[in-house]
């Protein structure tokens, strides 16, 4: 991890009766860690009671979208057979002195999965731009949004379900896309934008150049509508469903998550770190390459 400081890993933008919030940590694929995360929800609390805030735009600077959670803060290659990965440092529920075992491993994966239902819960719209890929973690993020848009040759999906674990973004993946595409993703496949909007993961995908144009028109057009009205439109649609248990599977997905933390999944990518020298983009390299990489 740099000396950044979450001030600085989300840049904050306002235009007209929409704010730009984007993720900038360019030089790390925009790795949400712990101190962004804190950060990106504090900017959406903030949004959320400003008058002046009609819709949330959530962006990437530089290649993407997000590559996923950091992997530099909590390395996966730390899970030993019944330990997680965590141990209590960075989690908000995190217990240090309970080290790398059931608790803290449930921390970590519940607590990001926190923030995603932050996202869900806000009174107040948030549209995904999503360029590049919005992989692991940043699918889901990107998924709890009101709105995702993606570039057509934007790629989501979970990759570490190839060579690490089962992910906590299954639960949402299967309420958005279906039972086969959802299995699909869960074995490993990542989809561009068109595939994502063909099965309804996304609800556009425009050509890259026109991205960020085209979803500013859909945002502008939306927050036209009067606050208090476009809440209760958005809490409706929440509510429905919720009752059909959306916010339970994305929770039952996070606990098999934690499990296989506990388990020995991360084998292939301990193997692949000590085969190239501890160097993870070379081993991420090698073990994404029957898929034809990321």
């Amino acid at each position: 991890m740099s000396a950044e400081t979450g001030e600085e890993m989300v840049q904050v933008e306002a235009v007209g009766r929409l704010l730009y919030v984007t993720l900038n940590r360019p030089k790390a694929l925009n790795a949400l860690c712990w101190p962004l995360m804190e950060r990106l929800k504090e900017v959406l609390k903030t949004a959320e009671k400003d008058p002046s805030v009609g819709v949330i735009i959530l962006r990437g600077a530089g290649r993407c979208f997000s590559a996923g959670y950091d992997f530099q803060e909590t390395p996966a290659t730390a899970i030993k057979p019944g330990q997680g990965p965590a141990n209590g440092e960075h989690e908000p529920r995190g217990v240090p002195e309970y080290g790398s075992g059931v608790w803290n491993s449930r921390a970590h994966v519940q607590d990001h999965i926190n923030y995603d239902m932050m996202v869900w819960n806000l009174w107040k719209p948030v549209i995904a731009q999503v360029h590049g890929f919005a992989y692991a973690g940043a699918s889901t993020l990107a998924l709890a949004c009101d709105l995702t848009i993606m570039a057509s040759d934007a790629k989501l999906g979970y990759p570490p379900t190839r060579w690490l674990a089962t992910g906590d973004n299954v639960g949402i993946y299967s309420f958005l896309a279906g039972l086969k595409k959802a299995r699909e993703m869960s074995y490993g496949r990542m989809f561009n934008g068109v595939e994502c909007t063909e099965c309804g993961l996304a609800n556009y995908h425009f050509p890259a150049k026109e991205l960020e144009a085209k979803t500013r028109e859909i945002a502008e057009r939306i927050a036209s509508i009067e606050p208090e009205l476009l809440m209760l439109n958005k809490m409706v649609v929440n509510r429905t469903w919720e009752m059909m248990g959306i916010k339970t599977a994305m929770e039952v997905a996070g606990e098999f998550d934690t499990i296989s933390h506990l388990a020995y999944t991360a084998r292939p990518m301990i193997d692949a770190m000590k085969a190239k020298g501890d160097n993870l983009a070379e081993a991420l390299k090698a073990l994404n390459e029957p898929w034809g990489g990321l």
